[in-house]
Formats: C-alpha cells, structure tokens, sequence
C-alpha cells in the first residue's frame, strides 16, 4: 500500500510533459525488447535518433507556442465566450473530446489537400520505418495553424485547461499507435484509430495514399469515405525519398520546395495553387 502510495504521489508531482516523457520512454524501451524478442527490423538507428531530434527541435517550439497563446484562450473563454458552458459537467468534457476530435480530423485531412499545410505535415511521413520514435517527428509550423482551430472552442465557451487536457490524451494516443508490434485489434478496428489503421495512413502504397486521418476516433473515415482497411504490406515513407538526411534538412526542406515552385510561378492563378492547391510537386 505504501509503495501504490508513493507512485501515486510521484505521478501527481510531475507536469503532462514530464508524463508524456516516461510513458514514451517506458513503451518505446517495451518496443525495443519485443522487437529483439520476435527478431523483428522495425528500426534504423540513424532514423530513430532523426525522429528524436526532430521531435525534440519541434517539442520546443510547441511548448514556447504554447505557453504563449494559453494567456489569450483565457482571454477568449473569460471575456470573448458566446455561451456559458458548465465545464464541471463530464457530459460536457466528453461534447469537447469529440468536437476537438472532430475538428482534428478536418484539419489533418487539409494538411493533406494543401500545399501550404503539407509542407509541415510531409515531415510526419517522411520515415521509411514505423515505430514510437517515428510519433515524435512533427513540424514546429504546424502549431501556426492549428491554432485557428483551437481558438473555436474557448471562444465558444469550453474551459480552455479541459481543452489542453484533451490535446494531451490525443497526443499520448497518437504516439502509442505508432508501432508494428501490434496487429488488429477487432472491433476497436471500427471505433477508435489502432496501430493497423495508421500504419495504413503512412503506407506509401497506392491504396493506402491519403487514407485514415483520424486522430482518436475512427469512424470520422468512416463517415467521410477516407478509410481503409490494411489488406497489404504497408511500404512506409513519401513516394520521393528526402535527398539528404538531419533533422533541420527533414523541417525545412518542404518549405525551401515550395518557396522555389512559387517564385517560377509566373502568373498569380499559378502561385495560388502552388501554396492552396493539391501537393503535386511537393508530394512526390
């Protein structure tokens, strides 16, 4: 009792970055043991150690963003909020996960049907392996456009600290799914997004190409007609492997393209769909 005790104390101490930390550390360690267990190559050292500096580079700049834009969804919720929501309520939380979630889906199916936004998205998929590691390779732009999203809802009335909950329980989510350890998991298969469904979602594969861009749930696919089962051997990465490789090269790179593509624009039709058009180009 005293030892249940202790680590109850020990987990109550720590900040939701301080837990993110120790439940990735402590999967991604289970990760390596089973892979050496069933002799399994999930993993390129170069690309693991790639995908944690990336993460690390992009962790900064997010919780710096962060900090700096909690202060004004507390102005929005404090004096800006269209309705009175009672955020004590749990049926009112759960109203918050699924629309956060809801919105999460949009916007990642965006940033996959315009230029602009898979230049920071594209280096997500980038990795020819599929494993923890590959959860933490995130663009330090996106947070420059989520952040019209997020906006919504202490504007409409959701408690900005409940808001900050949910993206947290998403992005532990989000990070554990990233593994090939891990078949089909029945009929969660229909609900929420498993390991099978975003391995889909990075195949390379003709198939599997803009497919499942659900964060939590699932059944946003469904419903929109963007899912699909995984029914083959997933190829992972872009279709157009990076030239070279380091973590600032992998973040900047998509950017440099697209900047490139828009100064050979010649007309002003042109130069719009290169940043709001589909990715062409910068896709392949």
């Amino acid at each position: 009792m005293k030892t249940i005790e202790t680590i109850l104390h020990f987990l109550r101490s720590l900040s939701l970055e301080e837990i993110l930390l120790y439940v990735f550390l402590s999967c991604f360690f289970i990760e390596l043991l089973s892979r050496k267990a069933r002799r399994l190559k999930i993993h390129s050292l170069s690309d693991s150690i790639n995908n944690l500096l990336i993460g690390g580079i992009s962790f900064i700049f997010d919780f710096a963003f962060s900090m700096a834009t909690f202060p004004l969804w507390m102005y929005l919720y404090e004096h800006c909020s269209i309705f009175s929501i009672n955020s004590s309520k749990l049926s009112m939380f759960l109203l918050l996960f699924l629309l956060v979630d809801f919105s999460e889906y949009w916007f990642h199916r965006l940033s996959h049907e315009i230029n602009l936004l898979w230049a920071a998205h594209v280096v997500h998929h980038q990795s020819e392996h599929f494993n923890l590691s590959v959860g933490l390779r995130t663009s330090f732009f996106i947070p420059l456009f989520n952040i019209f999203i997020y906006v919504l809802f202490p504007l409409a009335g959701f408690d900005p600290a409940d808001l900050l909950l949910i993206i947290f329980i998403q992005g532990i989510c989000q990070l554990l799914i990233h593994t090939r350890l891990i078949g089909k998991l029945g009929f969660l298969e229909y609900i929420i997004v498993t390991p099978s469904s975003h391995r889909v979602h990075h195949g390379k594969n003709e198939i599997y190409i803009d497919k499942n861009y659900g964060k939590f749930f699932i059944v946003w696919d469904r419903l929109f007609g963007t899912y699909q089962e995984e029914t083959e051997e997933v190829e992972f990465g872009i279709t157009a492997p990076l030239e070279k490789d380091g973590p600032l090269y992998s973040l900047i790179e998509p950017y440099r393209k697209l900047v490139k593509l828009f100064k050979e624009a010649e007309e002003k039709e042109q130069r719009n769909s290169v940043l709001f058009g589909r990715p062409s180009e910068i896709k392949k």
